[in-house]
């Protein structure tokens, strides 16, 4: 009667265990954790039928189950502690603008400057953002249409910035990475750009009064579904072959991200939208000279991206040697986006 519970309890382990070889956890390890909920609600009930039915191997089974799924899940559940003297840190601002969540471009809303609820909030939270450093990933700009024209709001409100343009338009939009900040930018670049022309990583080093930082920015590759009227299997097999794609791009661009990093010469701060989850395999890999700064100063689960009903946070700020996390927040008043903006202090030691 009972073993078909253990076969099942046995292969969930195989199945975690799985997350955390290279081909299959390259592929499986994020799907893993969204199916996460399900794996442990049927793992409890069934430690609670072992024990009602007294099957001690079943019982053991799912405790030994139990326990690697906690060790798994350990990395989204974060117990940092922060500074109260956050405000004397430098603060670095990272958020996934989502495009603003315009209208069409030229459609008539568009030039109507018809805005949705969404995007206004998302404007209004450009208006207000007050970091040293910000970094905007799905950003977008028109420079022809004085409603849209973000880049020239910030540069009138101090910032320089070092923007990652869309090389395919030549009508005034421009699209994709986008630093700015506040201190002198003494040096700037790119370390690589997707084929869709948004997704990839900039950098920038900045003049601090005693030191000189260096910003890396970056937004690891995004799955991008177009259903259209396909059929329903048909949807099915062009998502799974999606999620391979963007999951082996992602593996490519951390390799990228790891070599571009060991050169720095700077102290340095890695921010932005990874679309990879603090589980996943592929953040796994990111190179050990880092440290995650929610692990180190923020307390629970850390929900960054707004459109998940499951806690989700693909949105994460690292930092080098020679830095101290002091602070981290999330503005999750800021709803118009996918994502939540994350706002992090530092002090340079």
């Amino acid at each position: 009667m009972y073993k078909p519970l253990i076969i099942t309890s046995l292969t969930s382990i195989l199945l975690l265990i799985s997350a955390q070889l290279e081909i299959l956890g390259i592929i499986f390890s994020n799907l893993i954790f969204l199916s996460l909920p399900l794996i442990v609600s049927l793992t409890l009930a069934t430690l609670i039928l072992a024990a009602i039915i007294k099957r001690r191997l079943l019982f053991f089974v799912n405790i030994a189950s139990l326990l690697f799924q906690i060790f798994l899940i350990q990395p989204l559940l974060t117990f940092g502690s922060s500074s109260p003297s956050y405000k004397d840190g430098l603060s670095i601002t990272s958020f996934n603008a989502s495009f603003v969540k315009l209208p069409r471009v030229y459609s008539k809303a568009y030039w109507s400057n018809e805005l949705s609820a969404e995007a206004r909030n998302i404007e209004s939270y450009f208006g207000e953002i007050n970091s040293d450093v910000i970094c905007i990933q799905e950003f977008f700009d028109d420079s022809l249409n004085s409603s849209y024209s973000y880049l020239k709001e910030f540069s009138e409100r101090g910032y320089d910035h070092m923007f990652l343009r869309n090389p395919k338009h030549d009508n005034g939009v421009s699209r994709g990475l986008v630093t700015f900040s506040k201190y002198p930018i003494i040096d700037k670049g790119k370390v690589f750009l997707s084929d869709n022309r948004y997704n990839g990583m900039s950098f920038i080093d900045i003049q601090l009064p005693e030191d000189t930082l260096r910003v890396v920015n970056v937004h690891l590759e995004s799955m991008e579904l177009y259903f259209g009227d396909k059929p329903f299997f048909q949807k099915i097999k062009y998502a799974l072959s999606e999620w391979k794609r963007t999951t082996f791009a992602r593996y490519h661009q951390i390799n990228a991200l790891n070599s571009f990093i060991s050169k720095s010469p700077q102290k340095l701060v890695l921010a932005g939208d990874f679309n990879e989850l603090p589980f996943s395999y592929n953040l796994n890999r990111l190179t050990n000279s880092l440290k995650n700064t929610f692990a180190e100063t923020y307390t629970g689960l850390g929900r960054t991206f707004n459109k998940s009903r499951v806690p989700v946070r693909i949105d994460h700020q690292y930092y080098s040697s020679g830095i101290t996390p002091i602070k981290s927040l999330i503005r999750k008043d800021v709803t118009g986006s996918d994502h939540h903006p994350i706002v992090c202090y530092y002090s340079l030691n």
